[in-house]
C-alpha cells in the first residue's frame, strides 16, 4: 500500500513511541470519501490522521515521563 511506503519514507516506523495506524486511518477516509475521483483526498486525510496520531503519541509519552 502506498501509505506504508509513505510511513517508511518519512521514517515514522522508526519511532518507538508511535502507534502505526495507517490502515485504520485509510479505512475511515475510504468510508467517508467513497467516490473514485477522491483518491487524493483519501490519501491526504490518511496522512493527516497518521501524522496526528504520531504527534499525539509524542505528547502522551512526554506526559508519562514527567510524572
Amino acid at each position: 500500500m502506498c501509505m506504508n511506503k509513505w510511513v517508511i519514507a518519512n521514517k515514522l516506523d522508526k519511532l518507538k513511541f508511535a502507534r502505526q495506524k495507517s490502515s485504520y486511518c485509510y479505512f475511515f477516509a475510504s468510508a467517508s470519501l467513497t467516490s473514485p475521483e477522491l483518491c487524493d483526498a483519501r490519501l491526504s486525510w490518511t496522512k493527516n490522521g497518521v501524522f496526528t496520531t504520531v504527534v499525539d503519541d509524542f505528547f502522551d509519552t512526554g506526559d508519562l515521563k514527567r510524572n
